[in-house]
């Protein structure tokens, strides 16, 4: 199940801490260049290879068979494997190239000057960008967020039940395509069309064999009070420790609301319908959900 994204206190000081620091030299170092370099590599060095440490290795590609091939759940999550397993790479060979610089054992390129310049910012380098996040991320939150989305899909990458799995829906790189691959393999198992399916929402945890669950969420400015019943909140955030989607043939009762996938609400999802009253009152407040807190 996934848990808020989390890091040892006293290393996600010191991340910041280098990010900050070398900054403020290179802002600072006028003509004294000579001087501000050493420290700078220094810092730099320190920082990749805090984050070669952090970020495992590799993910372990999933084993095809006849019969997984036709899964729609297993495609999805092999496109999401083969996806972060190549950007795993690319990150780990950058920052290796990086160290490499720092410790003066190859000679910068405009590659690594590019690479160097982003970290020093302490923005996402240009060729780690291949998912959506918000616009305003630090690339010391884009790291932790994404080594979180790694450990997911090492753990998925070894299931023997796709369905099962709890997935964390803002972790993975193409949130609505997931939604639709749920959709897809019920309809197959069932021998249903897609049009005759329409998604339902439940807030917390049940014995229902029929459903996925989802972990990571939040609501704002509401929460639940059963199944999927709201209530108005004065709290601005309130976290969902399971949320389960299920499709029927049935169409949902209720108000639909938003789901994005972070908290500034650029991209949605889905929408998704809640029993709530009245609905005038959770449309003025805003009330959502949102898929990935960890960045939001």
């Amino acid at each position: 199940m996934f848990m808020a994204v989390t890091v040892v206190p006293s290393g996600e000081t010191m991340l910041k801490n280098l990010l900050k620091v070398s900054d403020d030299e290179l802002a600072f170092s006028g003509d004294g260049e000579k001087e501000a370099k050493p420290q700078w590599m220094a810092q730099l060095a320190e920082l990749a290879q805090q984050w070669l440490k952090l970020l495992p290795k590799d993910i372990k590609k999933m084993k095809r068979t006849v019969d997984n091939i036709k899964d729609p759940l297993f495609r999805f999550f092999e496109r999401e494997i083969n996806l972060g397993a190549q950007l795993l790479r690319d990150i780990r060979h950058d920052l290796e190239e990086i160290l490499a610089v720092c410790r003066a054992e190859r000679k910068q390129s405009n590659e690594t000057r590019a690479l160097a310049s982003a970290l020093q910012k302490g923005v996402v380098p240009t060729n780690w960008q291949r998912y959506t996040v918000p616009r305003d991320v630090t690339v010391m939150d884009w790291v932790i967020d994404f080594n979180e989305r790694v450990k997911q899909l090492i753990r998925i990458a070894a299931s023997d039940n796709l369905k099962r799995e709890e997935v964390w829906l803002g972790g993975t790189f193409s949130p609505e395509a997931y939604v639709t691959a749920t959709r897809q393999q019920v309809a197959q198992a069932n021998t249903w069309s897609l049009e005759q399916l329409h998604l339902h929402v439940t807030i917390g945890r049940t014995d229902r064999l029929d459903v996925v669950r989802l972990t990571g969420m939040e609501l704002r400015g509401a929460e639940t009070s059963g199944g999927n019943a709201l209530r108005l909140s004065d709290e601005v955030k309130t976290a969902c420790d399971c949320v389960e989607f299920s499709w029927k043939q049935e169409s949902p009762d209720g108000v639909r609301l938003p789901l994005y996938l972070y908290g500034d609400r650029r991209q949605l999802v889905t929408s998704l319908a809640f029993a709530v009253s009245p609905a005038t009152a959770f449309y003025e407040r805003g009330v959502a959900l949102v898929a990935n807190s960890a960045l939001s």
